[in-house]
This record gives structure tokens, C-alpha cells and sequence, in this order.
């Protein structure tokens, strides 16, 4: 996990400076969440705690998405709705006092965080971006 982060504490310095809308920007912006997934990509499966297992990155545009499953739970064991909401009450805080992560979201890049149960059935998404952080 901590190479992850590293990962993306990296790709905070190396943004280009464009202005918003560039498409040059877009197309930039792209390119390094492409790199960034496959990165992490490379080095999963990986557990993040003994629950949760990151699967899988995608991005698409400037959005960031993490597939993850919770491994010793099916989607009947758990209370969606607080799960969701303890859920994106840690992301976004997570997110939001990270300062280099609000570098990524000022610039317009969205995190999508996917929850699978231990069957595969979809429990949750959570998407974070800068109204977030009310940035």
C-alpha cells in the first residue's frame, strides 16, 4: 500500500502547468492516470487491511477508479447504508487532508472507489472529487 501512495504522491509534482479545459491538458492528464493504473495494477491483488483487497485500477478521462472486494463478507452481512456512509466519511477525509491528493483533485481529477462483496455482488460506490473538500 505504502508504494501506491507513494505513486501518487509523485504524480502530484509532475502535472503539467495548463489551464483548465486545455485539451492538451486533458490528453496530458490522461496519459499520467493511465501510467499511474498500470503501476499499481502491477502490484496487485493486494490486501489493504484484513478485510479489504484493491483489486484493480481503471481510469477513463480524469477519473481514477479502485475495485475493491471485501473478502470475508456477502453483501447480506452488511448494513449498506453504513457501510457506505463510514465508507465515504474515510475517504473523503482521507482525501481532503492529504495535500498532495487535493493537488489532484484542484485539477480536476475524480476517485471512484467500487466495493464488491466476497461474490462479487456490488455493495457500494463512492465517488470523490474537489466539492468534496469543498475545494
Amino acid at each position: 500500500m505504502r508504494r501506491v501512495l507513494t505513486i501518487m504522491v509523485i504524480l502530484c509534482f509532475v502535472f503539467p502547468v495548463y489551464s483548465f479545459g486545455d485539451d492538451k491538458f486533458d490528453k496530458e492528464m490522461e496519459e499520467i492516470l493511465i501510467e499511474t493504473s498500470k503501476k499499481i495494477n502491477s502490484q496487485l491483488p493486494m490486501m489493504v487491511d484484513p478485510d479489504t483487497r484493491l483489486d484493480a485500477t481503471m481510469c477513463y478521462k480524469k477519473q481514477l477508479h479502485y475495485k475493491y472486494t471485501m473478502v470475508n463478507y456477502t453483501i447480506d452481512e452488511l448494513d449498506i447504508k453504513n457501510f457506505h456512509s463510514e465508507i465515504e466519511a474515510m475517504l473523503t477525509r482521507n482525501q481532503c487532508n492529504n495535500e498532495n491528493m487535493v493537488k489532484m483533485l484542484m485539477v480536476g481529477i475524480e476517485y471512484y472507489y467500487i466495493y464488491f462483496d466476497k461474490n462479487g455482488i456490488l455493495i457500494t460506490t463512492v465517488n470523490i472529487d474537489k466539492r468534496n473538500c469543498d475545494l
